[in-house]
């Protein structure tokens, strides 16, 4: 989560006047317990995680559970103006692990738009049989 925290430091720090809502499947399922343990491994996951979190000033605020009393979606976010409610008339099944989310957030102004724009390549999807036949 370094690098990923790294990126979120930049872009707070960029935008400090900005409410930010992240959502995300971060897949750790012992967070929760985590951030009530004391007796927390300070290199866990779930302890970088949260100190990170500590360190930007951020909020885990879902407070829906899965099927198996986990959260492995989260929303982080430095503000205070949201409500969380669990979707009953979600529009796809339910998935066990992710259950479907309302987020409401009411907005006192509106930011100047961010730009962000990145060039990736998928190398997994190349033919690259095909491609050997080219030269």
């Amino acid at each position: 989560y370094k690098e990923y925290f790294s990126i979120l430091e930049n872009l707070i720090s960029s935008r400090p006047n900005d409410d930010l809502l992240l959502f995300g499947d971060f897949n750790l399922p012992n967070l929760n317990k985590a951030s009530l343990n004391a007796n927390l491994n300070l290199s866990s996951p779930e302890a970088i995680f949260l100190e990170n979190l500590s360190f930007l000033n951020l909020f885990q605020i879902n407070t829906i559970f899965n099927s198996y009393s986990s959260m492995l979606d989260l929303i982080l976010s430095n503000s205070n103006s949201y409500s969380i409610s669990l979707n009953k008339d979600s529009i796809v099944p339910v998935h066990n692990y992710h259950p479907p989310i309302n987020v409401r957030y009411s907005q006192s102004y509106t930011p100047s738009p961010l730009y962000f724009s990145e060039e990736t390549y998928d190398w997994h999807k190349g033919d690259y049989n095909i491609i050997s036949l080219v030269q």
